[in-house]
């Protein structure tokens, strides 16, 4: 059986943290930019990815042009589960460089394999090492010296591309396992709009605040507090029928009962919808629900006798909504709709009993769509934690190959 080293980063690559920011200098040279995201979302850089134009100075030029067989991962984020992100240089070009907040790995040739150092980068013990060393409080990160100390089983180099080329076999059936099932999400997620605007077309339409009465949440800033039932709707309990109220913010009773006054007190029936970042998420208020306020970002529509919730509900989820959202909504970078443009919003003018039969009809077709959703997304976690299984297996040597 082959013999596996623990060896140090440090010893067998050559670690370059980058220090080139975004910002592009007149007296320096034009580069492209190998950034976050790049490697974030990519498992292989290659060069004819679109980068971001920039400027570097000669020494960083130098020192931080990418070469194939480079290894990249993310040194700085947000949270320590975004730590140690890699990506594989397929291939690069003269003035692509790497971008800040990313360390370069770069094996040297006699001791490592770098597709072979690549795949180490995959395992669990090198996820869980780098979560638990990752400091900082508002953005994490990980030293030079933490990325030094990593220690990875290492076998001889023959060993090293035999496991490299075995995984690239098996990894990249995995990985087109997956793309098939998110493209069929994508696809089913792009259908259920398109149901509920054909169910919804050819009917007479008239501004939304003729069938609902649309209410501003209390523009406040609540206290958070870590006990009690005094739960907040905000964006993040919004987007299935039902109202998720498993992690939401909760506040004093006066601020609770002030949020609360009036048409702003949530009853059953009333469709609470996000007017801010993610315009249209929505749910609808249950008899099972407990005692709710209106967070920030949200409106609420008060329901009455002559409506169907359901049908408000797919309503906010239709392409023509997003197209009339996109047309009203003010922001570059955050998207959001004043009350004013909700309220003119073009609704279908419909009697109860239509409404209903279309409410139904919808809630079982999606209803289909969104089990086969929730299936196929089970199965990609299930393939990515295989993935990451036989990664772990054969890097270590605990699977021979």
């Amino acid at each position: 059986m082959t013999e596996f080293q623990p060896s140090k980063l440090g010893l067998i690559s050559a670690i370059l943290q980058s220090n080139v920011d975004k910002k592009s200098k007149p007296d320096e040279p034009a580069v492209e930019l190998c950034n976050y995201t790049d490697v974030y979302y990519n498992d292989t850089i290659t060069a004819d990815l679109a980068f971001m134009k920039a400027t570097a100075s000669p020494d960083q030029i130098e020192r931080l042009r990418l070469s194939e067989g480079d290894v990249i991962i993310t040194k700085d984020s947000e949270t320590a589960d975004d730590i140690g992100i890699p990506a594989y240089v397929d291939s690069t070009h003269d003035s692509l460089v790497c971008g800040y907040h990313l360390t370069i790995l770069r094996a040297h040739p006699q001791k490592a394999f770098p597709k072979f150092l690549y795949y180490s980068m995959l395992t669990r013990e090198t996820g869980e090492y780098w979560e638990k060393r990752a400091n900082g409080v508002t953005r994490v990160s990980i030293p030079q010296q933490v990325v030094s100390s990593l220690t990875i089983p290492l076998p001889n180099l023959e060993t090293q591309h035999r496991i490299a080329d075995y995984l690239d076999k098996e990894i990249s059936e995995m990985d087109a396992m997956i793309e098939e099932f998110k493209e069929l999400v994508r696809n089913l997620r792009a259908r259920k709009p398109m149901l509920i605007d054909n169910l919804l077309a050819g009917f007479p339409v008239a501004p939304l605040a003729l069938s609902w009465k649309v209410v501003d949440c209390l523009h406040i800033t609540a206290p958070f507090i870590d006990s009690g039932k005094n739960y907040l709707v905000s964006i993040e309990q919004l987007g299935s029928e039902d109202l998720i109220l498993d992690g939401a913010n909760r506040t004093d009773s006066g601020t609770f009962s002030n949020l609360r006054e009036g048409e702003r007190k949530p009853s059953p029936g009333d469709v609470i919808m996000s007017r801010n970042a993610s315009v249209g998420k929505s749910s609808i208020v249950k008899e099972s629900d407990p005692p709710i306020a209106l967070g920030q970002d949200v409106v609420i529509f008060k329901n009455n006798e002559k409506n169907d919730s359901r049908l408000l509900f797919y309503f906010l989820q239709s392409n023509a909504l997003k197209q009339t959202v996109d047309m009203n909504t003010v922001g570059s970078t955050l998207k959001r709709i004043n009350v004013s443009s909700i309220k003119s919003l073009p609704y279908p003018v419909l009697a109860l009993e239509v409404q209903q039969s279309i409410a139904d009809r919808l809630r079982r077709e999606t209803s289909k769509m969104d089990s086969l959703i929730e299936e196929s997304t089970r199965l990609i976690e299930n393939l990515k934690a295989r993935k990451t299984a036989l990664i772990t297996e054969v890097v270590t040597g605990r699977k021979e190959v």
